[in-house]
């Protein structure tokens, strides 16, 4: 009853997309947060290297920067003889400073940078978590409404090469039942993109409407009609 209530004034083959691209946008959503996970992890052992070298290089800048104070010192004891080799190592002390005060920046940016995707895989977790109810509860006999839909309307969904879905539809011209017309989509973080479509019909305008308003049934309505237009003279 939820499923009939949640559709109410769709057509069936506009249910059976919608709930398809919804399975198909959980799984890019998935496959983009493992990938996110592994370069966190990646980017967390580089933090770490950073950490270690930055601690390492500290204490030897540090080592370095009592050696060079020393030997001034001992040149300084040599006044304006030694004048030139003075101003030399002030100079190295410098430079010294300089990377050693650069280090602290560089981590706070990096822990920064780790900070950042922690918290945009955690939205994108809880996304796929509120998705995967959504579905549970809207959908609990997905498979058998999908067929029943494919048998009733002529619109056969079929999944395709990475996370694309084809939607076939036949019984659009009286006088040809069997001639087809087709269309995949891909799920993407930006919307649904066109990868294939023949008969070749106008869509930019109607993808552009769905990704602004997820329109569904409409941009399933409004492809119906546009094939019509194209198939029929």
């Amino acid at each position: 009853p939820k499923v009939w209530s949640y559709c109410r004034g769709m057509e069936e083959e506009e249910v059976k997309l919608f709930v398809q691209n919804l399975e198909h946008r959980k799984e890019g959503l998935d496959q983009w947060s493992r990938s996110q996970l592994v370069q966190v992890d990646r980017r967390k052992m580089e933090y770490e290297e950073v950490r270690m070298a930055s601690e390492l290089m500290n204490q030897e800048l540090e080592a370095q920067k009592q050696n060079l104070m020393k030997r001034r010192e001992n040149l300084r004891q040599k006044r304006e003889s030694d004048q030139n080799q003075i101003s030399e190592l002030e100079a190295n002390l410098e430079q010294l400073e300089l990377k050693k005060q650069d280090f602290p920046s560089k981590m706070e940016r990096l822990v920064k940078v780790v900070e950042g995707e922690n918290q945009s895989i955690g939205s994108l977790t809880r996304k796929l978590d509120f998705l995967r109810t959504e579905g549970e509860k809207r959908f609990p006999n997905l498979q058998q409404a999908l067929a029943w839909y494919e048998d009733l309307l002529a619109l056969h969904i079929d999944p395709g090469p990475q996370s694309t879905v084809r939607l076939t539809w036949t019984h659009l011209v009286e006088t040809d039942p069997s001639k087809q017309a087709s269309i995949s989509l891909k799920s993407s973080q930006h919307g649904l993109l066109v990868t294939e479509v023949d008969p070749l019909i106008e869509f930019e305008d109607l993808l552009i409407r769905f990704n602004d308003n997820e329109d569904l049934c409409a941009f399933v309505s409004a492809l119906r009609d546009r094939f019509l237009s194209k198939l029929t003279p």
